[in-house]
């Protein structure tokens, strides 16, 4: 278990957080709705509690701040639209909470959006069973500037996927711990056979994500 030294936050925060905890441990698929991972229950003190493991990422925002995020950076790359269209669902999620949004194609995205942002979305097509080369190219960049980046930006991501996508889930997974970003929810795999059914969960991942001030 690791703790988190930090002012007890607000009955409002704390209720966030609570939120955040239960959604880290609910897999969002296409095609099997939600697949609920065992979270070991929820811990006795969520304020200072993270989650353990090497399966369980932290699924409490390392803020401190006392009010909720409101700036997300969705980058999307996309050959055909369909990532773009997924990326631009979670957008409108993310909006319907009152977030300030801004959409990035990846080969525009600079470790400057994301120093900036208090939540990085990304969203990428499975090319050869991995990330698209535009997206590598980005997570690059951020890897080449990583010292500029803080502990409080929370990650989420989609996967538009035409075959089996668990290698790419995996990276996904361990990618946030690469650059400190706390991760809020599990990648959400999307069939690029189904992006219609797609936008709908991705929309539900953009508003989970970005809670308000």
């Amino acid at each position: 278990m690791i703790e988190f030294v930090h002012p007890r936050p607000s009955a409002a925060r704390l209720a966030t957080v609570r939120v955040l905890w239960h959604l880290r441990f609910r897999v969002p698929t296409v095609n099997n709705g939600y697949e609920d991972r065992d979270a070991g229950g929820e811990p006795e003190d969520l304020s200072k509690t993270c989650s353990s493991g090497p399966a369980h990422d932290c699924a409490i925002p390392r803020s401190s701040k006392e009010d909720a995020m409101s700036k997300v950076l969705i980058v999307y790359h996309s050959f055909t639209g369909k990532t773009k269209s997924l990326a631009e669902a979670a957008a409108e999620g993310a909006r319907g909470t009152g977030a300030e949004v801004t959409l990035l194609e990846a080969s525009a995205a600079s470790v400057e959006d994301v120093v900036a942002t208090d939540v990085l979305v990304v969203a990428t097509p499975q090319t050869f069973g991995s990330l698209a080369g535009e997206t590598k190219k980005f997570f690059e960049r951020l890897w080449m500037g990583k010292d500029k980046l803080g502990s409080e930006i929370g990650f989420a991501s989609i996967i538009c996927h035409s075959q089996e996508p668990a290698a790419t889930r995996e990276l996904f997974t361990a990618l946030p711990g690469y650059f400190g970003f706390a991760t809020l929810q599990a990648p959400l795999l999307v069939s690029a056979t189904e992006i219609e059914a797609g936008r709908e969960p991705a929309r539900a991942l953009g508003s989970a994500v970005a809670t308000p001030r």
